[in-house]
């Protein structure tokens, strides 16, 4: 027993544990989510926030502010969903296509 303690004690042996430990954290947060993605199918509004985002950069004016136009015209009418549009559109101005 004396023998695995000394071992662990060992830098390299805990750096190598809490890789480990990392990588199947990080294996155990990501199937639920791949699972779901699997389901996720583009809709009308998710269209619209990339149209929106595409004329914003060839407009010259930048995606992201087209967004932010965008979200407060929906604020105005709907006040509600005002923070939903913004993520949406800027989670679609970040990662969008080339």
């Amino acid at each position: 027993m004396r023998r695995l303690i000394d071992k662990m004690m060992k830098t390299e042996n805990q750096e190598r544990c809490i890789a480990v430990g990392l990588f199947f954290l990080l294996i155990i947060l990501l199937i639920p989510l791949l699972w779901i993605a699997r389901y996720n199918v583009m809709s009308v509004d998710d269209y619209k926030y990339l149209n929106i985002a595409r004329s914003g950069m060839q407009e010259g004016a930048g995606a992201i502010l087209a967004q932010v136009r965008n979200a407060f015209d929906c604020w105005k009418t709907w006040q509600g969903q005002y923070f939903a549009n913004w993520s949406i559109m800027t989670f679609l101005a970040l990662w969008r296509q080339g």
